[in-house]
């Protein structure tokens, strides 16, 4: 996933950026009811940032 154009990051309440597919993989675990998991805003630019869980980035040039 490192690396596609359409990778969609979220700030969650406690800082931690993740991926849409990481934060739907939680909330279908069923821990959505913690703070990792509630999304606090979605990045408009998300340049420079990656998710925390798989490490998926918008950055064309970052290796896999």
């Amino acid at each position: 996933m490192t690396g596609q154009a359409g990778v969609r990051l979220a700030v969650m309440e406690d800082d931690t950026v993740l991926c849409a597919d990481c934060v739907d993989e939680l909330r279908a675990e069923g821990v959505c009811e913690t703070a990792t998991t509630m999304v606090h805003a979605w990045l408009s630019d998300p340049a420079g940032q990656a998710c925390a869980c798989c490490g998926a980035t918008t950055d064309r040039e970052a290796g896999s």
